[in-house]
Order: C-alpha cells, then structure tokens, then sequence
C-alpha cells in the first residue's frame, strides 16, 4: 500500500452513500493502514491536484493518531453497547499521541 492508494481510499470514502456508524468504521480502517504505513517510514504522498491529506490528517504519525483517536471517540458515541464503548475509549486513548500537556 503506498500514500497514494491512502488518499484515493479518502477520496472514495468521501463519495460514499453510507450511514454514520459505517463511515466512521472506514474511516478507522483507512487510518489505521495509514498509520501503519507511516510508521514505516514510508516518504509522504507526491501533493498532486488533491490536497494531500488522509481524511483530513496530514500524512505523518502524529497527525494520524490524532485522527485514529478521533475515529475511535466517534464510534463510541456511536454504539449503545456499553461494553463496547469502553473498549473503544480504551483503543482511542492507546493510539492518542504522546503530548506534554
């Protein structure tokens, strides 16, 4: 998988007809293979004619935690199972980026 193929995923999410739930469910699998992709040291997508970004995270780690974090918090306010929630709050915290605050 290469930067590019990541924003062309974006992109395609963005076109899609899908309720709440299931877009923030793609978007969390997009970011998470972003995430992984960065950690690898992977150099950042060419800026073409689209913006560069990854469902609107920058492509580097830090931006992208950010962003999987996000996802994450989202789709617990999206589920009614409790238990599901906290599993998800759980996931959000362990990728959050480290800060100093």
């Amino acid at each position: 998988m290469t930067g590019d193929d990541l924003q062309q995923a974006s992109g395609r999410l963005g076109r899609l007809a899908l309720d709440e739930a299931r877009r923030q469910q793609l978007t969390v699998e997009i970011l998470r293979a972003a995430l992984g992709w960065a950690g690898d040291s992977a150099p950042a997508p060419a800026r073409t004619a689209g913006d560069g970004l990854i469902l609107g995270c920058e492509p580097n780690e830090r931006s992208l935690r950010f962003g999987l974090e996000s996802g994450y918090r989202a789709l617990a306010r999206l589920t009614s199972d409790r238990s599901r929630r906290i599993e998800l709050v759980d996931m959000a915290n362990a990728v959050r980026p480290k800060t100093w605050s």
